[in-house]
C-alpha cells in the first residue's frame, strides 16, 4: 500500500497544477450547472409575465452564454482528469 501511495505521490508533483485546475473547473462548472434554473425563474418573471422583451432576450442571452460555459469548464476539466488518470495507469 505504501508503494501504491509513494508512486501516486511522485506522479503529482510534477502535475500539482493540472490536478487542481481541473478540480476547480469541474467545482465551477457544477456551480454552473445550478446557474440555468434561476436564469430560467427570471426569464419567466421578468419576459413572459412582465412582457418586456429586451427582458426575455437578456436572460435567453445569459442562459446561452452559461450553457456554453458549463460545456467548455467540463470539457476541459475532463481531459485534465483523464490525463491524470491515463498517467496513474503507466
Amino acid at each position: 500500500m505504501k508503494r501504491i501511495l509513494n508512486i501516486i505521490k511522485s506522479y503529482f508533483k510534477g502535475r500539482r497544477f493540472l490536478l487542481v485546475s481541473s478540480t476547480m473547473l469541474y467545482i465551477l462548472s457544477a456551480a454552473l450547472a445550478m446557474l440555468p434554473a434561476k436564469l430560467l425563474q427570471l426569464t419567466i418573471d421578468e419576459g413572459f409575465i412582465k412582457a418586456n422583451v429586451s427582458a426575455l432576450l437578456f436572460f435567453i442571452a445569459l442562459l446561452f452564454i452559461a450553457y456554453i460555459l458549463k460545456a467548455l469548464f467540463t470539457y476541459i476539466s475532463n481531459r485534465g482528469l483523464i490525463e491524470i488518470g491515463n498517467g496513474l495507469l503507466k
